[in-house]
C-alpha cells in the first residue's frame, strides 16, 4: 500500500461577525486548544464539522448575537479551498472557492448541496470532498449479506465519524452506533471501515469506474479551457498581468485624485444662509437615519433578550422532562413505617408528602413548550423587522446623498470658484472606481482559466493516484485478518504507552471492528474513563496505520476533550460510566494523560519522518501537569474566563460586551 495521500490540513476558522471576525490559524501536525469551561473551544471543533458538511450547528447565545456566517480555509491533498457556510441556515447551499481566504473575492465560488436530499450548481459537496481528496466515490450494500441487498452512498460524512471523537462520543458505550438498535448505521459503519482499508468486494470495481469518470471529466474540462483560451485571443482579452497592472495605475491615480480634492475642500466654503430649505431637508432625512439606528438597537436588543428567555425555557422544558421521567419510574408511596425509636408504625401524613401530580407536570410542559415556540416566532419577527430597519436605512441614506448633492448644486454659484474642478475630480474618481470595478471582473474572469488549468492537473494527479491504488489492489487484495491485526497491534503499543492495568486480550474484533481489550468488545467495558483511553487509542491506531502503510482515511484526527472520565467527571455523564470501575482502573493517575500526550507527540514527530502530512486538533480543559512548555508550540488558541494575562474569554473575545449592549 502507498504511503497516505489524501490529505486534510484545517488552515484557518473564521466567524464572520457583525463587528470583526473571529480567527483561529492552525498548522499541520499537533494542534491545541484549550481553556476554562464556557469559553467556546467546543465550537470551534464544531465549526470545523459544519464546515466538512455537518448537518447542523448548535447556536449559543454569544454566536447568534455576533456571527453572519463561517468560513475554513483548508487543503485538500495539494489545492487549498475556502469553505463558506451560513450558520443560520444549514440547508443552503455551500460555497466553495478555490485558494485562500483573503483572496475568495477574486475568484467566483463552487456551489454544491450540502448532503445527498439537496442539488447545487455544482453537485454534492460530500462528492466534492471524495473527490478533492483523490477518494472514489462508491456505493455499498445495505445488507451485505445479502445478494439483492439496496446499494446506498458512501459520503464524506462517514469518513468523519473515523476522523473526529466530538465530547459526546469520547469513551461512549456505543461507539460507531454498535450495541444500539441503529442497525443500519453500525452495518454501513462497518461497511466504512472496509472501504477505509479497500477490504469491499467491489473496491477494484468502483477504482476502475472512477478512473473512467475521472478521466472523461479531465477531457471535458481540457476542451472547455481550449475554447476559453480560444475566447481570449479572438477577442484580444487582456492578460492577467496586464489586467492587474492597470488596477495598479488606476489605485494610483485614484489616490492622486483623493489628493487633489482634499486640497480643494480645505480652500472651500459654502455660504449657510442660502437655500435653508434645502438644508432643513438633509438635516431631517439625518434625524430619521439617526432614529433608524435606534429603532435598530432597540430591536437588536429584543432578540438578544429574547435569545437568552428562549434557552432559559429550554433548560426548564429539560428539567421537567428529567422530573416527569422519574416520576413515572416510582412505582408508589410509602404510607407508614417502622419508628426508629420505639418500633411503633408511623402513619405517614399524605399531604405532607405531596408532590405535584404527573397530569399538572405534563400541563406546565406543554405551556413552556408553547412559549418557547412563541418566544422562537418572536425573534424571527424581530430579524424581519431588523432587516426592514435596516434596508429603509439604506434607502434614507441615498436620499441623504441625493438631498445632499442637489444642495451642492444649487449651491455653487455661492461657493469659491473651486466648486466646478472639484466636481470633475469627483466624476474623475467614480470613471476610475468603475473602471476598475470592470478590470476586476475582467481579472476574475482571466482566473477561472487558471482555475480549470489547476482542475485539469490536480484530475490527472488523482487519476494517477487511483491507477497505482488499482494496481496494488490487482496485485493482491488486503486481508481483512491482517488488518485488524496490524491495527491491534498499533493499539496494543498504545495502552502499553499509556500504561494501563492488565493489558491483555488487545485487538480488533473481526465480526464489528471495533477495539477488544481483555478479550471484551469496547461496547461491553463498564469503565468510562478506560473506553474513553481505548476509543481514543482506536482512533490514533486508524491514523498511524493510514501513516505508515496508507488508507483511505485522510490523515486527520479531532477529538473533544480527552481527559474525559480522566479528570473530574460532569454530572451529565456520570451515568454512563461505572465510577468504582474508574477508581480500580486508576485512570485519575496524571501519568495516564501524559502518556497520552506523549503519544501524540510521537505520532507528531512519526509524520515528519515519514514525509506524511497530518493533522490533529485536540481540544481539552487543560494541558497534562508537567508537559505545558513541551507542548507550548502546539496551542493554537487558549481561552480563560478571567482574561488573565490577556488570554482571551473566550472564541466570540467581546461577547459580555455584545450581550450587555
Amino acid at each position: 500500500m502507498t504511503t497516505n495521500r489524501h490529505q486534510l490540513i484545517v488552515q484557518k476558522v473564521v466567524v464572520v461577525g457583525h463587528n470583526k471576525n473571529y480567527v483561529v490559524d492552525f498548522d499541520c501536525g499537533l494542534n491545541i486548544v484549550y481553556g476554562d469551561s464556557d469559553t467556546g473551544k467546543s465550537t470551534v471543533a464544531h465549526l470545523i464539522d459544519y464546515c466538512l458538511g455537518a448537518k447542523t450547528f448548535d447556536l449559543y447565545d454569544e454566536i447568534e448575537v455576533a456571527a453572519l456566517h463561517c468560513l475554513m480555509q483548508v487543503r485538500l491533498r495539494e489545492d487549498v479551498y475556502t469553505i463558506k457556510r451560513d450558520i443560520f441556515r444549514p440547508n443552503d447551499f455551500v460555497e466553495v472557492y478555490r485558494g485562500e481566504f483573503d483572496a475568495i473575492s477574486e475568484v467566483f465560488p463552487m456551489v454544491f448541496g450540502p448532503d445527498y436530499s439537496t442539488q447545487g450548481p455544482q453537485g454534492y459537496y460530500s462528492d466534492f470532498l471524495l473527490e478533492a481528496l483523490g477518494l472514489p466515490v462508491v456505493k455499498v450494500k445495505e445488507s451485505p449479506s445479502k445478494a439483492d441487498s439496496r446499494m446506498t452512498r458512501l459520503s464524506f460524512r462517514d469518513l468523519m465519524k473515523y476522523m473526529y471523537l466530538d465530547q459526546d462520543d469520547v469513551g461512549h458505550k456505543f461507539l460507531l452506533s454498535h450495541g444500539t438498535a441503529a442497525y443500519p448505521v453500525a452495518t454501513k459503519n462497518k461497511e466504512c471501515f472496509k472501504y477505509i482499508f479497500n477490504l469491499l468486494d467491489s473496491q477494484i470495481t468502483d477504482i476502475q469506474g472512477e478512473i473512467s469518470e475521472k478521466t472523461q471529466k479531465r477531457n471535458a474540462l481540457e476542451e472547455k479551457l481550449r475554447s476559453v483560451q480560444a475566447f481570449f485571443r479572438d477577442t484580444d482579452f487582456y492578460t492577467m498581468s496586464i489586467l492587474q497592472e492597470k488596477i495598479d495605475d488606476l489605485t494610483k491615480h485614484e489616490e492622486a485624485v483623493d489628493e487633489e480634492i482634499s486640497k480643494l475642500n480645505s480652500k472651500m466654503s459654502s455660504n449657510t444662509g442660502l437655500h435653508n430649505e434645502l438644508r432643513e431637508t438633509v438635516q431631517a432625512i439625518d434625524g430619521q437615519l439617526k432614529e433608524n439606528l435606534q429603532q435598530q438597537r432597540i430591536v437588536q436588543g429584543n432578540i438578544e433578550r429574547f435569545v437568552k428567555l428562549k434557552n432559559e425555557y429550554v433548560r426548564d422544558i429539560q428539567k421537567i422532562k428529567s422530573s416527569i421521567q422519574v416520576q413515572e419510574r416510582v412505582v408508589g408511596v410509602v404510607t407508614e413505617g417502622r419508628c426508629p425509636v420505639c418500633d411503633g408504625t408511623i402513619q405517614c401524613n399524605s399531604t405532607r408528602f405531596d408532590i405535584i401530580s404527573l397530569g399538572d407536570k405534563k400541563t406546565q410542559l406543554s405551556l413552556l413548550n408553547i412559549r418557547a415556540k412563541d418566544v422562537a416566532l418572536l425573534i424571527d419577527k424581530d430579524r424581519v423587522e431588523l432587516s426592514a430597519t435596516a434596508t429603509e436605512y439604506d434607502k434614507l441614506s441615498s436620499q441623504l446623498n441625493s438631498a445632499a448633492r442637489l444642495l451642492d448644486s444649487k449651491t455653487k454659484e455661492f461657493i469659491s470658484p473651486f466648486v466646478s474642478q472639484r466636481d470633475g475630480l469627483i466624476s474623475q474618481k467614480a470613471s476610475i472606481v468603475e473602471t476598475r470595478k470592470q478590470l476586476h471582473y475582467l481579472s476574475k474572469l482571466r482566473r477561472q482559466q487558471e482555475v480549470l488549468h489547476q482542475d485539469i492537473v490536480s484530475l490527472g494527479e488523482i487519476v494517477t493516484q487511483l491507477q497505482d491504488q488499482l494496481r496494488l489492489l490487482q496485485a493482491g487484495m488486503p486481508s481483512s485478518t491482517k488488518v485488524v491485526g496490524d491495527v491491534g497491534d498499533i493499539l496494543n503499543d498504545f495502552l502499553k504507552m499509556v500504561s494501563i492495568k492488565r493489558r491483555s486480550g488487545v485487538g480488533i474484533d473481526q465480526k464489528t471492528f471495533l477495539p477488544v481489550l481483555r478479550n471484551r468488545i469496547y461496547h461491553t467495558i463498564t469503565s468510562g474513563g478506560l473506553r474513553t483511553i481505548l476509543s481514543i487509542g482506536y482512533y490514533l491506531s486508524l491514523l498511524k496505520y493510514g501513516i505508515t502503510d496508507g488508507s483511505n482515511l485522510p490523515p486527520f484526527f479531532m477529538v473533544d476533550t480527552v481527559s474525559k472520565y480522566l479528570r473530574k467527571t460532569k454530572d451529565k455523564y456520570k451515568a454512563d460510566t461505572n465510577e468504582v470501575e474508574d477508581q480500580k482502573e486508576g485512570l485519575s493517575d496524571p501519568e495516564k494523560l501524559q502518556n497520552m500526550y506523549k503519544y501524540l507527540l510521537s505520532l507528531h514527530e512519526l509524520s515528519i519522518k515519514k514525509a506524511v502530512p497530518m493533522q490533529i486538533i485536540i481540544v481539552d480543559n487543560d494541558l497534562p501537569v508537567g508537559m505545558e512548555k513541551e507542548l507550548r508550540r502546539f496551542v493554537r488558541a487558549r481561552f480563560s474566563t478571567t482574561g488573565m494575562k490577556g488570554v482571551p474569554v473566550g472564541f466570540i473575545d467581546d461577547a459580555d460586551e455584545l450581550l450587555s449592549h
